[in-house]
């Protein structure tokens, strides 16, 4: 999408227009006096690429293979403010039209049996942190248009939270897991990961 019709989709959306894709319609809910002549005419001339826009951002990241074909990404100094692939423009203003929503996150829980080294899973992890710049980058916004932003790796805690002292652990873990699951992300401030230790008995945890 073009860097004008996302600053436009932005500005509608700070104003409170609702748009909606009705097959080939392009659909609309605003506040009276809102949708100024102006407006209208931005709008009339990004009606195509919205409504692309709007079709394929349920499951843009699926098929964004297709749109880039044989691209190569090239690396970016970690202070460089990078812009946004096609897929990542449809899911960060899907994100600014429901902020707390949950939505797109994928929780992962994985048990852990038998002795376990906190210090050397968090070791691991921050490892994980360390190789992979996607886990360190943030999207902020740079005059109205959203950036990436790769940040330096800096050590962080794993926290433990330990169930074993609860009539039923299993139940508490599987409940505190699906809370953690349906908090949000800043987009913004970051992180875009999100690690939690949970300990049922000395030699069953989940993660």
């Amino acid at each position: 999408m073009s860097q004008d019709g996302l600053a436009l989709l932005v500005e509608l959306r700070r104003v409170g227009v609702r748009l909606q894709a009705d097959g080939d319609a392009l659909r609309f809910q605003a506040p009276k006096g809102v949708l100024t002549p102006e407006l209208r005419a931005r709008l009339r001339a990004h009606r195509d690429e919205i409504l692309s826009f709007l079709r394929a951002a349920p499951g843009a990241e699926a098929r964004e293979g297709a749109e880039v074909g044989d691209e190569r990404v090239s690396i970016a100094g970690s202070n460089d403010p990078v812009p946004l692939s096609f897929a990542q423009q449809r899911l960060w203003f899907m994100h600014q039209l429901a902020p707390e929503s949950a939505f797109y996150n994928m929780p992962l829980a994985i048990r852990l049996r038998g002795p376990l080294d906190v210090i050397q899973l968090e070791r691991a992890l921050n490892g994980v942190l360390r190789r992979h710049d996607v886990l360190r980058t943030t999207f902020p916004s740079t005059d109205g248009h959203p950036v990436q932003r790769v940040h330096a790796h800096e050590a962080r805690p794993l926290p433990l939270v330990d169930l074993s002292s609860h009539d039923r652990p299993e139940d508490e873990a599987l409940a505190f897991a699906e809370r953690e699951a349906r908090q949000p992300f800043d987009l913004e401030e970051g992180p875009m990961v999100r690690f939690l230790l949970l300990r049922l008995s000395t030699e069953h945890h989940m993660l």
